[in-house]
């Protein structure tokens, strides 16, 4: 068969292996994101002549065959979409950087499936090369239901503020959904805009997320201060959540230790 046909079997990139010709690689070989989400797909190849075709395709429902989405022709910027849902694509053909890349702005269900890469001197519509475990798949997973997030505010106990030079306090976010939150520190109305750290988000199985946020201060602020509040805002939320802590009560405590 005279046909060269390189698909994206990026098992002999990862061992290390190249060949001449044009080997693909993935950015990805899984990608789970939220209905509605963009996602950005980029396939890496070595080839250095602008002389093949270059193709993105996919497995459609119920098949085990590849087919093709869109292609280059040899040399040509511009993608011929086989797909009639064109504004659903964008695609990107970077022979310079020696990538192709595939972009869905808005991702439904149905674009979960597995997609490739391939590099060949002959156009067909369906290729039935085994896949070999290559690819990237793609897994587009519902929305969860919105849920506002259930703010605690933590302060260490009088002692410990008077034996050291710094303490923290601890605003803690579990069970939100969506991930964008923000949040902000207040003392004594003012808004605080150092010694504030935040963790990253971390998801659960469930698809809520938690954070927290860390603010440093000094015992002499802690001592001049009436009032600190985190306060935290969310798209669940008619207005934000106020957790604060009275500094003056615990000054009385203070000079009883």
């Amino acid at each position: 068969m005279n046909l060269m046909v390189e698909l994206a079997f990026c098992l002999l990139v990862l061992a290390g292996l190249t060949a001449a010709g044009g080997n693909f690689r993935f950015s990805s070989t899984v990608m789970d994101i939220m209905e509605g989400e963009p996602v950005t797909m980029e396939c890496r190849f070595s080839r250095k002549t602008d002389d093949r075709y270059l193709i993105w395709g996919y497995v459609p429902p119920r098949s085990s065959v590849i087919k093709q989405l869109l292609h280059w022709n040899p040399g040509e910027q511009q993608p011929t979409y086989i797909t009639q849902d064109t504004h659903h694509y964008v695609a990107v053909k970077d022979f310079a950087r020696r990538r192709i890349i595939l972009k869905i702005s808005k991702t439904t269900k149905q674009d979960s499936t597995r997609y490739f890469c391939q590099l060949t001197d002959h156009l067909v519509e369906h290729n039935r090369t085994d896949f070999c475990g290559c690819g990237t798949t793609l897994n587009v997973m519902a929305v969860p239901p919105s849920s506002p997030p259930s703010v605690s505010l933590h302060y260490p106990p009088p002692v410990e503020i008077t034996e050291g030079g710094a303490t923290r306090l601890l605003c803690l976010l579990s069970g939100f959904y969506p991930p964008n939150v923000q949040i902000a520190w207040y003392r004594d109305g003012r808004k605080e805009s150092s010694g504030i750290s935040q963790a990253p988000l971390s998801r659960d199985p469930n698809d809520r997320y938690s954070t927290f946020s860390q603010l440093a201060i000094s015992t002499q602020d802690w001592a001049n201060a009436d009032l600190y509040q985190c306060v935290v805002s969310h798209p669940t939320l008619s207005q934000p959540i106020m957790k604060e802590v009275r500094t003056r009560a615990l000054h009385l405590v203070l000079r009883q230790v």
